[in-house]
């Protein structure tokens, strides 16, 4: 059977995102992926009979693709609206979404908006702080799950994910001190323990 690949290109505020479909022969599927600026955003494979003729391998090609394309320019269509909506809960929500999608720049405009119009808002620090860690920007992602501990020191969420971000910047015994008191509130957050574990042997 022979291999169908289609591609689109959408541009939004400078960033590219590149939609390509293709059917996997020896799979029997067909794969759509999403990159932003090159790097892999989204991928969703979907299966297709073995007894499936070339013309309707074609077609789910295309139609899988179309989905795909418009399911992003809507996401797009919701972030602005989001960002020019000055609603903090909208934002923090299409944050989330963006987030999950592996859409980090967007998730962090969001959430950074978000927490622009109000300082208080923990669950926005806290997302932020994960976002910043998955881009790479280990102090910002410090900074923010920083501010997010202090709004809320009784959240073991919190607790843990300050730890990560101080484990990134490698201050190990800050780290542990975080991942032993999200123990203290939960005593059992297997993922912090997980955490600590990794604390004490790079510190070894």
């Amino acid at each position: 059977m022979e291999t169908y690949r289609l591609n689109s290109k959408l541009v939004d505020d400078s960033k590219e995102y590149l939609i390509q479909t293709t059917n996997d022969v020896s799979l029997g599927s067909i794969s759509s992926e999403v990159y932003v600026d090159g790097l892999l955003a989204d991928v969703v494979n979907l299966p297709h009979p073995e007894q499936i003729k070339p013309e309707e391998v074609l077609a789910l090609v295309q139609t899988t693709h179309d989905e795909k394309k418009r399911e992003i320019e809507t996401l797009l269509k919701a972030y602005h609206e989001a960002l020019e909506s000055a609603n903090a809960e909208m934002m923090y929500h299409m944050g989330l979404a963006f987030f999950y999608r592996r859409f980090y720049g967007e998730a962090q405009s969001l959430f950074t908006t978000a927490i622009g119009l109000n300082e208080s808002y923990h669950e926005a620090y806290n997302l932020l702080g994960q976002t910043e860690l998955a881009l790479g920007n280990v102090e910002a992602s410090s900074k923010a799950v920083r501010s997010a501990v202090e709004l809320r020191p009784q959240y073991a969420d919190y607790r843990n994910n300050f730890g990560e971000a101080l484990m990134a910047s490698m201050a190990l015994k800050e780290a542990q001190q975080q991942f032993e008191k999200a123990i203290e509130i939960n005593l059992y957050y297997s993922d912090a323990y997980f955490n600590l574990g990794l604390a004490l042997i790079r510190q070894s």
